[in-house]
């Protein structure tokens, strides 16, 4: 596996590479298992983990990334080595109840100091990385990982732009919106996404930009609702998105042109339309065009998204909506940019 990546990466064409990784660590959740009963019976072996609970979400660090404080969970992903030599690792977590594997090696073993420092010889390309996290954090399930390369003197964070993971067929990793005036609530195949997935990027006199850090695969469907005041700013509106691999790069944008927006005006009508991937048509209507669309809109998209977004705003046909986009089932097709990195 290292003498494959590392062909890879120092041989093969960067937009080969682009493909097929984007960066951070990419973050899988499993449920408190019954054997871990209480605080003196918490280690399990990763692989006995089980069935991932709740969508994969990626993290742009590993110095600290965060789970659910009653829920296991594996940040994975892969490490760029520049040069040859002797790397050290640390990591750490509340009682120490981590695990950090390197090049398919354990460095660091469960519960094994918190201040303990292991070293081991990586050559220059990607290599295997794997941290792991366990329950009963006591509202802090934060993993913190350092690193001493043989460059430096001191222990300090893993620079992000140095970590990648595969994106295994994923339309987005995250998704930029600009809404006039308001998300109120966002739905993944039928479930709300929780408020920690979502992060407000800016407030613009009422008007709001965000992301969402939640990952978007073929046929997965999204519900948005949004809202808006008729009487400020002459009733201007607007709602558009991006499905993010990283930044300017899409796997998909919000279209008129699509069919797969569609929106739903009634109240009553809401919770089919968003539990359901296809809708009655009585429920399903097609996205409309804005009227008078916020003027910044298309500004912010391209600043927090991309410069390249081309995608479009829409709504529904009343000031508070239900939008929906239905992923095919298939993998969308693209170019995607060059990514930027060099080894």
């Amino acid at each position: 596996m290292k003498s494959l990546l590392f062909a890879f990466c120092c041989c093969w064409p960067l937009a080969v590479f682009a493909d097929s990784f984007a960066p951070g660590l990419l973050v899988t959740e499993f449920p408190r298992l019954s054997a871990q009963v209480d605080s003196q019976h918490v280690f399990v072996p990763h692989e006995q983990f089980g069935e991932p609970i709740g969508e994969r979400y990626v993290v742009e660090s590993a110095s600290p990334w965060n789970h659910k404080t009653e829920r296991n969970a594996i940040a994975r992903g892969f490490l760029r080595i520049d040069a040859d030599g002797d790397y050290a690792f640390t990591t750490n977590s509340f009682y120490d109840r981590n695990m950090l594997m390197i090049d398919g090696k354990v460095l660091c073993g469960f519960v094994d100091g918190g201040d303990r420092v292991e070293s081991i010889f990586l050559r220059k390309g990607l290599v295997e990385f794997v941290s792991v996290g366990y329950v009963l954090g006591r509202g802090s399930s934060e993993v913190t990982v350092q690193w001493r390369p043989p460059y430096e003197r001191e222990l300090g964070p893993i620079p992000s732009e140095k970590l990648v993971h595969e994106t295994d067929g994923l339309l987005a990793r995250s998704m930029v919106i600009v809404a006039k005036d308001f998300v109120i609530d966002a739905y993944i195949n039928g479930e709300r996404i929780p408020r920690d997935r979502r992060r407000l990027l800016l407030d613009r006199y009422g008007a709001s930009v965000e992301r969402i850090n939640v990952s978007v695969s073929p046929g997965d469907w999204l519900v948005f609702q949004v809202a808006h005041n008729q009487l400020r700013h002459g009733g201007s509106k607007y709602f558009a998105v991006a499905g993010c691999l990283d930044h300017g790069r899409f796997g998909f944008e919000s279209s008129l042109a699509s069919k797969q927006w569609t929106v739903c005006d009634d109240p009553a009508q809401a919770r089919e339309f968003i539990v359901q991937r296809n809708s009655s048509v009585e429920i399903e209507k097609p996205a409309t065009a804005i009227d008078r669309p916020w003027e910044e809109g298309m500004k912010f998209m391209r600043q927090y998204g991309g410069a390249n977004f081309s995608g479009t705003p829409l709504w529904g046909h009343e000031p508070s909506t239900w939008i929906k986009f239905r992923a095919p089932k298939k993998e969308a097709k693209f170019t995607p940019p060059e990514l930027n990195i060099s080894f």
